[in-house]
């Protein structure tokens, strides 16, 4: 019985060392991130920090928000920009660290996504277009309810689809969670 424990030990090990090879040597970790909508991807600054979104079509502005989870980005909210791209002039945010807005050290907190979006419109939609309508997505929602709160005069309309959050942590910024812990686990 050990020795078959011990056989079968080996075996993970070396498929492991197999596969570590064969990505070492064979699999391309340099590739590039493909555009996830269509239409122009434009870069612009939020507080320091680089952030991506996508905009197409003409008309009353229409902006989209995505949802906060492992693989988020504008593309979630694809359906709608390809509809509304046809009559409406349409962005679709890279919230930070998600899609082509890089993931930089730090802590991304409420107010860092709300700041983002109050950023967003103020500087990139309502110079040429005025207040814009926003749709958010689930735990975007949050963020982008938080910035009508505090610029409603940057929003034509707010809709949320399945909104999550709101979960009373205040409209301070802090990321509501164990600093020692997440210290701990940058490392």
């Amino acid at each position: 019985m050990v020795g078959l424990i011990r056989a079968m030990v080996r075996t993970v090990i070396v498929m492991l060392g197999g596969w570590i090879v064969y990505s070492r040597f064979f699999v391309s970790h340099k590739l590039e991130l493909t555009h996830a909508l269509g239409g122009e991807r434009r870069t612009f600054s939020a507080s320091g920090l680089p952030l991506s979104y996508y905009v197409s079509g003409t008309g009353k502005p229409l902006v989209l928000v995505h949802s906060v989870n492992a693989a988020a980005s504008a593309y979630e909210m694809k359906p709608l920009y390809e509809h509304f791209a046809a009559s409406r002039r349409v962005f679709a945010l890279d919230l930070p660290g998600f899609g082509f807005s890089p993931r930089h050290d730090l802590v991304y907190s409420p107010g860092l996504y709300t700041d983002a979006i109050v950023t967003f419109l103020r500087d990139e939609v309502s110079p040429e277009y005025g207040p814009a309508d926003v749709v958010a997505l689930s735990l975007g929602a949050e963020f982008a309810a938080r910035a009508a709160s505090e610029a409603p005069d940057l929003f034509s309309s707010l809709t949320l689809i399945a909104p999550t959050g709101f979960d009373g942590r205040g409209t301070t910024g802090d990321s509501g969670g164990n600093d020692t812990l997440l210290r701990l686990l940058s490392v």
